[in-house]
């Protein structure tokens, strides 16, 4: 078995396990699911797999981003089976076209809850004739929630059931709150990079909402601190993209540098992004094992750069974790 990511053999065999159980306990009837410690109460929902609510049992503290319509009505979509904007809304695969909506359809498919214990609960997608028309593949998704403390690791487990190998990315969106937001404020939050390298650097989309074959490299901004404040003009080119492994860890702090949440990852690209139009009050980290299309990109989708492949019968397993600082 293939397996790429941050997973030990113990964790290999909670998977399996999982796989070998598949079967619908009797909270699949509700569409939230909670799990919950002495720490931290986390709730999910049938409908994309989705988080809802990171909340601290001690403070009342709400982590997560609650869906304001006014400003962006997600909270964590799981993006799946590709990451941002194809072109014209699609992909070539030998020679046919298939039509796509930005980040995949997984973030608007029911998935069944398929375990469900006190620090964890597990959901499972599986491909049938309506994602077989976006996306001509047998698979099956499995997502968990796992808590530790006041870690809250989220694992993505894609397998191919198909007789030919399988392209396909995978990222998460989550949305976190400003613990002490103004929106007269210049600076609600500073965001620290434990990097691999001296520097680091970012693209950002054209106008048009997609990227350049050989994109400008941005370098980070860093204050005195070796943080970096969030402001609105920050994202006035849409997100910050970061590729080629540059960090493993982003902090969030807030308004007096005190840390406030961390996301650590594995995965080989990352987003930051808040809206442009608004001073908004929530700030996205997002961990991809992908990246959305170059402009006039009409090749192969195994051409699309960043994309994955996972042979017959295999899985392609990775996680990220979010941690509360205070």
């Amino acid at each position: 078995m293939k397996i790429k990511g941050i997973i030990c053999s113990v964790f290999l065999l909670l998977v399996l396990s999982i796989k070998a159980e598949d079967k619908k306990t009797n909270e699949c009837q509700s569409t939230v699911v909670n799990i919950s410690n002495k720490e931290l109460s986390v709730n999910t929902h049938t409908h994309g797999a989705e988080l809802q609510n990171i909340v601290s049992l001690t403070s009342g503290q709400e982590y997560l981003w609650q869906g304001e319509e006014a400003y962006w009505k997600r909270r964590s979509p799981i993006l799946f089976p590709f990451v941002g904007r194809l072109w014209n809304n699609g992909y070539t695969l030998e020679g046919k076209r298939y039509m796509m909506d930005t980040h995949g359809f997984a973030k608007d498919c029911t998935f069944d809850l398929v375990v469900k214990k006190n620090y964890e609960a597990w959901f499972k997608l599986v491909s049938d004739e309506h994602t077989f028309v976006q996306y001509p593949f047998h698979f099956e998704l499995l997502i968990g929630y796992i808590l530790d403390g006041k870690r809250l690791k989220v694992v993505w487990n894609v397998r191919n059931n198909s007789s030919l190998s399988m392209p396909f990315q995978i990222g998460g969106h989550p949305g976190f709150r400003y613990t002490d937001f103004d929106p007269d404020s210049k600076h609600n939050a500073y965001l620290k990079f434990e990097t691999i390298h001296d520097t680091i650097s970012y693209i950002v989309k054209e106008k048009n909402g997609f990227f350049l074959q050989h994109p400008t490299s941005n370098s980070l901004l860093l204050n005195e601190d070796a943080l970096l404040p969030v402001s609105q003009e920050l994202f006035k080119d849409d997100a910050l993209i970061f590729e080629n492994y540059q960090a493993r860890k982003l902090t969030i702090l807030d308004k007096n540098k005190e840390d406030y949440i961390s996301l650590e990852f594995d995965m080989l690209v990352f987003a930051i992004w808040s809206l442009s139009k608004k001073n908004a009050p929530f700030i996205c980290i997002e961990p991809w094992w992908g990246k959305g299309d170059e402009e006039n990109f009409e090749g192969e989708i195994y051409r699309r750069k960043w994309t994955q492949t996972v042979s017959a019968s295999e899985d392609f397993v990775t996680s990220y974790t979010i941690e509360i600082l205070k």
